[in-house]
């Protein structure tokens, strides 16, 4: 029973996550927003929490079993990881940086067939 919650549990967790990572830069004046997290830089509020999903999602991808990882890549992970790595205009650079890292983080924790 606590198997099967745990799965949905993660299962929605991360589906939602995804969702988050996917949004938009925001445009006008909720743009100009910054978020602070203790002892870094300030960024936007955007940028911080894209960095921390993506650092979420690197993190979720190394402890779990590669079979499990492999279900939630296509609909959840993968999508705002390629949007950040392919250079749209609102990606700064160290978020592409990251993402391409945790990209290459799952590819090898999956392995190559699954990726």
């Amino acid at each position: 029973l606590h198997a099967t919650a745990d799965a949905k549990f993660r299962a929605e967790t991360v589906r939602r996550l995804g969702n988050l990572a996917r949004k938009p830069a925001p445009k006008g004046s909720a743009s100009f927003k910054v978020l602070t997290l203790v002892g870094e830089k300030k960024d936007q509020g955007w940028v911080v929490r894209r960095r921390c999903i993506f650092q979420l999602f690197g993190a979720i991808s190394s402890k779990l079993d590669p079979s499990e990882t492999a279900e939630y890549l296509e609909q959840s992970i993968l999508p705002p990881l390629y949007l950040a790595t392919e250079g749209h205009s609102d990606t700064n650079e160290e978020l592409k940086s990251l993402a391409q890292q945790v990209l290459e983080l799952i590819q090898k924790c999956v392995g190559d067939e699954k990726f």
